[in-house]
């Protein structure tokens, strides 16, 4: 039994599947993709944006796809994020359980940094510490020397006529987003690396991609 939930741009529609996951059909009722790397992630953000619009930060990108364009387009304007940022959690990845990291070489301290970061993350529930290729944070982590992990976005077969998302997954998110903020704040002090202590700053920064 399929449910139709919603239509989006260019004809295709939001379903719910038996196994209760959205999936796509366009006008003629053939499964197509969902664009879920893109839309569960703006979808999370606006989410904590209702509520928690002054106690974090969010970045928004577009053309990752192509070279991470709108993150270039950030690092040559003026703002100063490294005074504003702790770290950055991206929330791009497939599946429903990665912490992907991106690995740079820039600096020692940087590593050192990132390394403790990998550490803390090891003792959140539920995820798996994983290398990614390339994404916006690895692009802004660089410029920035701030740590940074992409975070699982709950969809599956990502760019074809199969993608799925997980509907459980995606409406709790947001929950995990803010107990993964409320770990990173309890247990900042817990983990040192070769005398480098990873350190928390006010700010927090989410990021994901919004296609226009």
């Amino acid at each position: 039994m399929y449910f139709i939930i919603n239509y989006l741009n260019y004809g295709i529609k939001y379903l719910i599947d038996s196994s209760n996951n959205y999936i796509g059909f366009d006008k003629y009722l053939k499964r197509t993709i969902l664009g879920g790397d893109d839309r569960n992630g703006v979808f999370t953000m606006l989410k904590l944006f209702e509520d928690n619009f002054d106690k974090m930060g969010f970045i928004f990108t577009c053309d990752e796809e192509i070279g991470a364009l709108g993150s270039y387009s950030l690092i040559n304007s003026n703002i100063n994020l490294d005074k504003l940022v702790s770290y950055f959690i991206q929330i791009d990845r497939r599946g429903i359980n990665d912490f992907a990291f991106y690995n740079s070489f820039i600096t020692k301290e940087h590593n050192l940094m990132s390394e403790s970061f990998e550490r803390l993350l090891s003792g959140f529930k539920n995820y798996n510490l994983v290398n990614g290729s390339f994404t916006d944070i690895k692009l802004l982590c660089e410029k920035y020397l701030i740590s940074g992990i992409n975070i699982s976005a709950g969809y599956f077969n990502e760019h074809t006529n199969l993608e799925y998302t997980s509907k459980k997954y995606l409406e709790n998110l947001p929950n995990i987003i803010l107990n993964l903020i409320e770990y990173l704040n309890k247990n900042e002090n817990n983990f040192k690396l070769n005398g480098f202590s990873y350190k928390i700053k006010e700010k927090k920064y989410l990021m994901e991609e919004l296609k226009i």
